[in-house]
């Protein structure tokens, strides 16, 4: 009871500091999620409540009009906030979604991350996105057109959220050429593309688009 009264609290005091932004013009969903996707970070990064990593996002916009200047102070913030023990808090949360023998396949996803083993991670998880977006639709699809599909129900077209799934996740690729860096490429990773290892960011942001999904399930 404490922990969902805390949760209670906390929305409504991030909503009060959201407001607080938008009536001076310093916050505008839009436009910061479309500097996450520019920044090749999912665009949900900070909005679940995350005062503290929200506000030095926002710092870092402001301030820095060079994207590729920004990139880097946005991937360091975002590599300090998400620590270990973060992580960990995330794969917990997904237990009240997965209960079987996939649940150890995520542990175990995790524990390589947290090893650096960033390509054992991101090839499992490319793996478990189609099933997952199929238990959220209740569909029971294999095919990519189908999982793009079954994802614009959950998602909005026209989001960032669908943008970026739809360009840096399940994007075409089907050559070397085609790789996009530091995105968790599910074409390129399922026929082996890579032109050279896999980089934390690619990883962290598979674990980032997964408790995604299981915020999107928790919603239906």
């Amino acid at each position: 009871m404490e922990y969902e009264i805390s949760i209670e609290v906390k929305k409504i005091l991030f909503d009060l500091w959201k407001q607080s932004f938008l009536a001076n013009d310093h916050f505008d969903n839009n436009s910061y999620e479309e500097f996450l996707y520019s920044c090749h970070w999912h665009p949900a990064m900070g909005l679940h409540l995350d005062f503290a990593l929200t506000k030095e996002i926002l710092k870092i916009k402001k301030s820095e009009s060079d994207l590729d200047k920004a990139i880097p102070k946005v991937d360091e913030i975002i590599f300090r906030y998400y620590s270990n023990e973060l992580v960990e808090k995330l794969l917990a949360g997904w237990s009240r979604y997965i209960t079987d023998y996939r649940y150890k396949i995520l542990s175990e996803s995790i524990d390589a991350y947290f090893r650096q083993e960033y390509a054992l991670t991101l090839c499992t998880f490319c793996c478990l996105w189609s099933n997952i977006i199929n238990l959220i639709v209740t569909s029971n699809e294999n095919k990519i057109e189908d999982t793009r599909r079954n994802y614009k129900k959950i998602s909005e077209e026209s989001s960032w959220y669908y943008k970026f799934f739809d360009n840096q996740i399940y994007y075409d690729c089907r050559n070397y050429n085609s790789i996009k860096n530091d995105v968790p490429g599910r074409n390129a990773l399922a026929h082996g593309y890579f032109k050279s290892y896999p980089s934390k960011k690619a990883a962290l942001n598979a674990i980032i688009f997964t408790d995604f999904l299981f915020r999107l399930w928790e919603k239906q």
